[in-house]
């Protein structure tokens, strides 16, 4: 229960770093202010399931984030409100679900191992505490989280408004 008590405390740091990933990615201007507390306050909330299935059913967890996870980034760089951008978070994340879920997976996969080879080697050669090089690797590489889902919302957002067919098609073509 403390690793739930702890994700869901930190669910609106999350959502606020996500926010800023999605908006050092985008090319346009600064949105508004209210796109930024929409974004992180439904980014807060679409994260609570997955703060409760994080710590015993990863793997749904990612699944959930998969499904709606890209509404943070919806809601800053296309200015939708709250619902409007459940919607479309809904529309780009069922648009290649497979894709989201296993980029989802991968991204976080690779954060995992590279933390932990992180943690060792400044355990063991820096001679940090277990805390303070677990807190040093959390902040180095979280950054690759957020920035792997904000392409992935590139990604998926490119793949709305065409069939499967095409998709195919263009893969074929390159």
């Amino acid at each position: 229960w403390f690793l739930v008590l702890l994700y869901l405390a930190a669910a609106p740091v999350f959502s606020l770093a996500y926010a800023a990933a999605s908006q050092l990615a985008a090319v346009t201007s600064p949105p508004a202010a209210r796109a930024w507390a929409t974004a992180v306050a439904v980014g807060t909330v679409t994260f609570l399931p997955a703060a409760f299935l994080l710590p015993t059913a990863f793997f749904f967890a990612v699944a959930w984030l998969a499904l709606v996870g890209l509404v943070v980034p919806v809601c800053l760089r296309e200015g939708r409100g709250a619902l409007q951008g459940v919607r479309r978070a809904l529309e780009l994340g069922r648009a290649d679900y497979i894709h989201a879920l296993a980029s989802l997976a991968t991204l976080t996969l690779v954060y995992w191992l590279t933390r932990n080879a992180l943690v060792f080697l400044l355990r063991e050669q820096a001679e940090n505490t277990i805390r303070t090089a677990a807190f040093l690797g959390d902040l180095v590489l979280s950054p690759v989280l957020f920035l792997g889902a904000v392409l992935l919302y590139a990604d998926q957002a490119a793949r709305v408004g065409t069939t499967r067919a095409e998709r195919d098609a263009m893969r074929r073509a390159g």
